[in-house]
């Protein structure tokens, strides 16, 4: 399969290269955790007992051979040279035909012999990325032109009314879409409440006495305001992550509010997002 890429910002279009896909990991290998028992048949599977309810994946390879072309030995060498400076480090990597993108860096010993008198040299390179994939995008700013999303995706013009929401004081069910196909830890802003607290399933924080605006960062697993101070003091409970379509979150505001969400869709490969499914207000 001949298919360019980029690697740290740079497609290998630039350096005048074939690129040929030897391997594409769709999907990373299990991390797996069994406990082993005296006088019983099998083991354990404790895979899925962490406080998230999930497995969660190693990380993956993708492996592509180079053809290089020169005029000369010289210009050859001159050419690996740059090849050899692009490819150290670690950065955001993406094949031409995909949407999402990875943190990866390469972890082969990179070797070439030139042939054809000095004109052309192929070289094998092993990408070891994370495990799931991301877009380059987030949900509060929107897509912006140029970005890798596909024609037929199904999206809104305007995405701001599934990622703002007005709370009322008291009770509130909210629905948060997550638009990927994997779980997302998420980022929400609360402006204009004392008291909050968010439950999704038997999962719950409360965030007490506010003076200012509250981040509450899934991710991180910190609460800070909008100028960085932390609130982690004013605040109980744990975090939780969103699985891919529909989640319903009760929310409870001491006064009228609003609540922003944010986050980073996630892939477990590539993404589709022609089936997007946004609940009642259906893109």
């Amino acid at each position: 399969m001949k298919n360019g890429f980029v690697f740290k910002g740079r497609s290998s279009n630039e350096f005048g290269v074939d690129i040929q896909t030897k391997n594409r990991t769709m999907l990373p290998s299990v991390k797996n955790q069994t406990y082993s028992v005296p006088n019983m048949d099998g083991e354990y599977d404790m895979t899925e007992a962490n406080e998230y309810g999930r497995a969660f994946y190693e990380d993956r390879v993708f492996e592509v051979t180079m053809h290089i072309y020169g005029d000369n030995l010289a210009e050859l060498e001159r050419k690996t040279a740059r090849i050899a400076s692009w490819l150290t480090g670690k950065g955001l990597f993406k094949f031409d035909d995909m949407s999402s993108l990875y943190n990866a860096r390469v972890i082969s010993n990179v070797a070439f012999t030139p042939e054809r008198y000095g004109k052309k040299a192929d070289v094998s390179v092993i990408f070891q990325s994370e495990a799931i994939g991301r877009a380059d995008f987030n949900v509060s700013d929107g897509i912006e032109l140029g970005k890798a999303i596909p024609l037929d995706s199904n999206f809104p013009l305007d995405m701001s009314e599934f990622f703002v929401k007005d709370l009322t004081a008291g009770e509130n069910t909210v629905e948060i879409v997550n638009i990927g196909d994997f779980y997302v830890r998420p980022i929400l802003t609360f402006d204009g409440a004392a008291n909050i607290t968010v439950t999704y399933g038997d999962s719950k924080i409360m965030i007490e006495d506010l003076e200012t605006d509250a981040v509450m960062n899934f991710e991180k697993c910190i609460v800070t305001n909008s100028d960085g101070d932390n609130l982690i003091s004013k605040m109980s409970g744990k975090f939780f992550e969103l699985p891919p379509g529909i989640s319903e979150l009760e929310i409870y505001a001491s006064e009228e509010c609003q609540m922003k969400i944010d986050y980073t869709p996630r892939t477990i490969y590539d993404f589709d997002f022609s089936q997007t499914d946004w609940g009642d207000g259906n893109a």
